[in-house]
């Protein structure tokens, strides 16, 4: 394995994504300029719902979610490989898990380069929508485009799709019942945008919350992690793998109190960082990385791509996880496991030479 590992600020500053706009934030964050902070999108003019409900059959004892995150689909990459490998990934999840819902906790495509990221959008919303299972998406950092209304309509509308972030800035929920009506689980998305869970999103927890105050086993979904993943882990309180900053962004705390008011609220999954997975609970809610599953992004030398699969157990409210890879590798951390040397890593067979 090479010393010469990719991190973010490498794939960022490199030109791996492609784009423009990225090679010019990199400059902005090396003079120590204030970004300015992306406020609003606009808003979808034909899908008006705020909320999916998604009936399953039966009666379940659990409802298996799968997570994946980190896609980072690039159509003009040069090596194409890289792309159909991840969509490979994807499948054989899929197979392996055969879950009753997906969760595609953001940066499924890189940027707007060139204007084209409803191209991308379009294309990776294709391939969700094929796999036969209902699936639900929040944003990333990296899922930019010129026109944010058309790209609502596109998510909502894709087959499958649970998207219903149209009207509220890409932010809404997804209630899971059985055949005889009973909410079983709910599942809250936020978009984190560029720079993690703002006001605007803060503002829009306290707006829903007022109109929701039934208590429903809660996930809350969104890709960028707020400060207390950070806390977690220097506190000893997480256990897993951690191998790179956690990239809060702006957020700094501020949004915990918040997602603690919506009811039932058990855990926050989320993506951006692609080598770390651990989780930990803190004031009651449990934070939980995906695990990274996109070819096209960094990290394969230390963490293998895959993904993060939820056993829901609606009438505890109870709830369990485990990585997963596409050879059907298993993996959670023992408590207290703390891991941030290449050495001890459990999956040394499973590591890609660079």
């Amino acid at each position: 394995m090479s010393n010469n590992k990719i991190t973010r600020r490498f794939f960022i500053g490199s030109g791996l994504v492609g784009t423009f706009t990225l090679l010019n934030a990199e400059r902005v964050w090396a003079k120590k300029e204030e970004p300015k902070i992306i406020v609003g999108m606009q808003k979808s003019e034909t899908v008006k719902e705020d909320s999916y409900t998604l009936k399953i059959q039966g009666n379940p004892k659990s409802i298996q979610l799968l997570q994946v995150t980190d896609i980072h689909f690039n159509p003009y990459r040069k090596d194409k490989n890289v792309d159909e490998t991840t969509r490979d990934i994807v499948k054989k999840l899929l197979d392996l898990t055969q879950p009753h819902l997906l969760a595609v906790t953001g940066d499924v495509w890189n940027e707007n380069a060139f204007g084209r990221g409803l191209m991308y959008l379009e294309q990776a919303a294709e391939f969700f929508g094929s796999l036969n299972i209902p699936w639900f998406y929040t944003w990333g950092n990296h899922d930019m485009l010129s026109d944010y209304a058309k790209g609502h309509d596109i998510l909502a509308l894709a087959k499958n799709s649970m998207y219903r972030g149209g009207i509220n800035e890409g932010n809404y929920h997804v209630i899971i019942e059985n055949e005889s009506n009973k909410k079983l689980w709910r599942m809250v998305c936020l978009n984190s945008n560029r720079y993690g869970l703002m006001n605007e999103q803060r503002q829009w927890i306290d707006q829903w919350c007022n109109k929701n105050t039934d208590v429903i086993p809660t996930f809350m979904a969104c890709h960028i992690p707020i400060y207390q993943y950070h806390t977690i882990w220097e506190n000893k309180i997480a256990s897993g793998v951690k191998f790179e900053k956690v990239c809060y962004e702006k957020e700094q705390g501020e949004s915990l109190p918040f997602l603690k008011k919506i009811p039932g609220l058990k855990a926050c999954i989320c993506g951006h960082d692609h080598v770390n997975d651990y989780s930990g609970v803190i004031e009651g809610i449990d934070l939980i990385y995906g695990r990274a599953t996109g070819k096209g992004g960094y990290g394969a030398d230390s963490v293998p791509k895959g993904g993060k699969l939820y056993s829901l157990y609606p009438s505890t409210g109870e709830y369990e996880w485990v990585s997963v890879t596409p050879n059907n590798k298993r993996w959670h951390p023992v408590k207290g496991t703390q891991i941030e040397k290449i050495e001890e890593l459990p999956w040394q067979d499973e590591l890609e030479k660079e």
